[in-house]
């Protein structure tokens, strides 16, 4: 697959903007930003934290902490083989987080 240099540019500002942590041995991206009361934005599939971006920085600039998370296998997050890609598995993932 053939990614322009324009987009490459663009996931690695998305990826600067956010940081990685271990949820169960899975290697997880979130974006965390801002301060205050918490707003926990959880994409859909087959999409990403990318999708909130934009939200999240409005939010935060409104005095809101804002995180989103990438699902195990979606977005910057690590897709294990073994992992169970049923919806209630990604509620225990996102429990985890």
């Amino acid at each position: 697959m053939v990614v322009s240099k324009e987009i490459e540019e663009v996931i690695k500002y998305h990826e600067r903007a956010g940081k990685y942590f271990d949820i169960n041995g899975i290697n997880t991206f979130a974006l965390d930003k801002g301060s205050g009361e918490v707003v926990f934005c959880v994409h859909g599939v087959p999409t990403s934290s990318f999708l909130y971006r934009k939200v999240i920085d409005s939010l935060a600039e409104k005095g809101r902490r804002v995180v989103s998370v990438d699902l195990s296998g979606l977005g910057l997050t690590y897709r294990p083989e073994d992992f169970n890609y049923e919806f209630n598995n990604f509620a225990d993932f996102l429990t985890a987080a």
